[in-house]
């Protein structure tokens, strides 16, 4: 909230094109949500070029902040405020258009062109058509206070044409940029200015920042193209792009004396030359057809669009910004876009994939579609999970990889302890924890097959392994197909957690006889002596090293054998997995300097884009399990490999708005009841649910059938085209104690449910109905259950026997935690 008067009065009367309008929006400040007034002041002091950089810079994240809560707090995040318009319902509130102006230009600020792109998208798509444009140009008339997307527009108001001085009160624009404005009557408001101005920028942004698929699809930007140029406020640059794309088709273009391209462009004599000479040439055959060619593997691919949700209902108007690299450093450190393609894709091993040991060092690679990756994973339930999440690019198989014999697999209490090897009691027990976590639960014989052997693998550039001690032996048993890789991250051990394992000395001994040399130990794990603790814990260590994982690299012989092809590969996988930017400066060195390869200079423009990156000798790398800073250790949490956040891909949802988790829908919930349900929930289970969406979506690929019932008609025929087969999807107006909570009573549902799933409206009188469609062992979930007003519901249960855990944390998209809660009996069916 804001502790005194908003700044952005005084502020805004310093921009031309706001001088119209203020006095209405003065008028109006008092109904503004309080984070979008703070939104609108931190970003208009990061925009006054007066103040001092890092101010600027700290005001733009502000900013963010500040519309990320307007737009994720868990009431409005739950309620009205997540609901997407329908266009066909006239009679409906229109969303305010400021705050998205506002992001698409803190996004352009913060160097994120691709995430100001879709919201540019997405505003376009949204003001389609007259009627939506002008319900849109309303919300700023009245009284929602703006900022252009583009700092052009800041000086060019609404009505005024191209050229034309800006005036402020009569004032020319020059002579007031840093002077406010305190007198004057405002002009005459035109919606039909102020619905050409807002059009300009955002056609005028977009193809600024879609400059190569504007030249790739040249057809379909000409019109775009002419409508832009049209418009009031349009630069010279949009007549300049409107030439080229139309000299490229052929297109007779006509270059006047008087075009701006002429009196203020650059080489107004080149242009003249350009409109004789495609005057005077007939139209080309085919000339938007380019000859087609095999594509390379990109050097990077954005993230696949996701829809928006409603209560993580997806829909398709929503834009989701790309996701940030799970493995990258800070927005400041991250290098611009890799300089390089390769002509082949990498290809990847994973002995060991279980997804328990968070997210893994190639992810960001696989999201990009650079890499192929075949993983092993024996445990079933780990294995059903990772064909469930896995994408295009993934086979996964059933194998234990060993030496081809049969193998003791000795599961323990704590899963991340099982191992073919056996506990090492006689050590374990020096230390806090281990006793208990490598208690051996029970045994089983596994077949193994040796790496050698596996015929889905042809070719291995990276192997990542960790199989609690087994590593050597999978080394020695896949000599022929480890003998070419270029990159392995294994797991080692400095003490002996298993009896007959082998130590970090051992792995290090036969990687050196084998070509390869250690470049890094990363997350390297220490363990308390028992009986000692800190702070009443036992899982923070403080100097005895017990495991890390080593990644290995060729050695300096091998190195000068490698193809330009793997030196491309290894040079990727450095850069973006591990941020060896100065390995990778060498490697590219050593192909611009290769007697037959390629002279690209890689090197030298690489070079170039490292000073993006602000790193000292004495300073931490990126990810340093030892932040030096608030912001260091935020970073940490939100992107480190084995971050319980980035594992999760908290950091995507909260930017896009969406209810998932690594990319695909999953209820709206609570991360802690998210883990409980995905390891309870029972393919022959019947789910009744109130509130459809992304619940509805993840909740149809897990049980038998589901009940679900929805209040809003737009959205229940959006979806309703959407939902699976075993769906019974049920369209109520919401008539608090009416139709809607009493839907459940119906007889045909006496005793049928396994799930009662309560997060849409009515809540109250949706618990207190519900229990004659439980199964005797059924259970009911309640959504932000930490809210008072549902207090009376949650009673009704408690009083009828049931029982109450809350599972309190964060979830997806939001920034505060809240309560799932869960009301069972004695007997239910997911073993509470």
């Amino acid at each position: 909230m804001h502790a005194e008067e908003p700044l952005w009065p005084q502020a805004l009367a310093r921009y031309p094109f706001a001088a119209r309008l203020l006095p209405g929006w003065r008028e109006q400040a008092a109904d503004l949500p309080a984070d979008y007034q703070a939104a609108l002041d931190d970003a208009l002091t990061a925009f006054d070029l007066e103040r001092p950089l890092g101010e600027r810079y700290q005001r733009l994240l502000a900013s963010q902040a500040h519309l990320l809560r307007l737009t994720a707090a868990p009431d409005a995040a739950h309620d009205e405020a997540s609901k997407p318009e329908d266009a066909s319902n006239t009679s409906a509130p229109v969303a305010p258009i400021a705050p998205t102006l506002l992001r698409i230009r803190l996004h352009l600020a913060l160097g994120e062109p691709a995430l100001a792109r879709q919201w540019i998208d997405r505003l376009l798509h949204q003001l389609d058509g007259d009627a939506a444009t002008k319900a849109a140009v309303d919300t700023l008339l009245r009284g929602w206070p703006c900022l252009p997307i583009s700092a052009a527009f800041d000086t060019c108001a609404p009505g005024q044409t191209e050229g034309d001085v800006a005036m402020v009160n009569g004032t020319k624009a020059s002579e007031t940029s840093t002077k406010a404005v305190t007198s004057g009557e405002p002009s005459r408001i035109d919606a039909d200015a102020w619905r050409d101005w807002l059009l300009a920028q955002l056609l005028d942004t977009q193809a600024q920042l879609t400059r190569a698929q504007r030249h790739a699809e040249p057809e379909t930007a000409l019109p775009l193209l002419v409508k832009r140029r049209r418009l009031p406020c349009a630069g010279i640059e949009s007549e300049r792009r409107l030439a080229l794309t139309a000299l490229r088709l052929g297109k007779k273009v006509t270059i006047k004396p008087e075009s701006r391209l002429v009196t203020k462009g650059q080489n107004p004599q080149l242009w003249i030359q350009l409109g004789e000479r495609a005057n005077s040439e007939p139209p080309r055959s085919g000339a938007n057809q380019p000859a087609a060619k095999a594509e390379p593997i990109p050097a990077r691919q954005p993230a696949p669009a996701k829809p928006n949700q409603r209560n993580a209902k997806p829909a398709a108007a929503q834009p989701t910004p790309a996701a940030a690299s799970k493995h990258s450093p800070t927005r400041k450190q991250r290098t611009p876009a890799r300089l390089w393609q390769l002509k082949e894709p990498i290809r990847v091993v994973d002995i060991g994939a279980n997804p328990i040991d968070g997210t893994p060092p190639y992810a960001s690679l696989l999201k990009q579609g650079v890499i192929r990756l075949v993983g092993f994973e024996p445990q079933a339930d780990a294995l059903a999970k990772l064909q469930q999440m896995k994408g295009p690019h993934e086979t996964y198989l059933p194998h234990a990889v060993g030496d081809g014999g049969q193998a003791t697999l000795y599961i323990c209490q704590a899963s991340g302890m099982t191992s073919t090897l056996k506990p090492n009691n006689a050590v374990l027990d020096h230390f806090q924890g281990y006793p208990i976590w490598g208690k051996i639960k029970s045994t089983a014989v596994l077949d193994t097959v040796r790496l050698d052997d596996v015929t889905e693998i042809t070719h291995i550039d990276w192997l990542k392994i960790d199989i609690q001690g087994g590593e050597l032996t999978v080394f020695k048993h896949g000599e022929r197909k480890l003998k070419d890789a270029l990159v392995i991250q294994t797991e080692a051990n400095f003490i002996h957690l298993y009896e007959g394992q082998p130590l970090f000395a051992d792995i290090d001994q036969w990687m050196r006889a084998h070509g390869f040399m250690l470049h890094t130990l990363l997350e390297q794990r220490r363990r308390l002596y028992a009986p000692m603790t800190i702070n009443g814990g036992i899982h923070q260590g403080l100097n005895q090293l017990t495991t890390a994982d080593a990644v290995y690299i060729p050695s300096f012989d091998r190195l000068n054998q490698l193809t330009t092809s793997d030196l491309l590969k290894l040079a990727t996988i450095m850069d973006e997995a591990y941020h060896s930017y100065d390995y990778t400066l060498q490697l590219l060195g050593l192909i611009d300097s290769g007697g037959s390869r390629s002279q690209k200079a890689y090197a030298q423009r690489y070079q170039e884009r490292l000073k993006h990156i602000k790193l000292t000798a004495d300073s931490p790398p990126p990810f340093s399990p030892a932040p030096t800073s608030s912001a260091d250790a935020g970073m940490l949490l939100l992107r480190h490999p084995r971050s319980y956040l980035n594992g999760l891909d908290w950091e995507q949802s909260l930017r896009s708005g969406e209810s998932t988790v690594k990319g695909k829908p999953v209820p709206w919930v609570t991360y802690p009841f998210l883990h409980l349900l995905d390891k309870r929930i029972r393919s022959n289970f019947k789910v009744f649910e109130y509130g459809s969406g992304n619940s509805t979506l993840w909740l149809s690929s897990h049980v038998e059938k589901i009940v679900s019932v929805e209040h809003d008609a737009g959205w229940y025929q959006k979806m309703k085209g959407k939902m699976p087969g075993n769906v019974e999807y049920i369209y109520h107006t919401l008539d608090y104690g009416g139709a809607y909570g009493k839907e459940i009573t119906k007889p045909q549902y006496k005793g049928v449910f396994d799930i009662v799933f309560v997060d849409g409206r009515d809540r109250v009188n949706c618990l207190r109905n519900c229990v004659h469609a439980l199964k005797q062992d059924g259970i009911v979930i309640l959504d932000n259950a930490e809210r008072p007003q549902y207090n009376s519901g949650s009673e009704s249960l408690l009083q009828q026997g049931f029982k109450r855990i809350d599972f309190i944390g964060m979830g997806p998209v939001n920034l505060a935690a809240w309560s799932t809660a869960v009301f069972y009996r004695a007997r239910n069916c997911i073993g509470l």
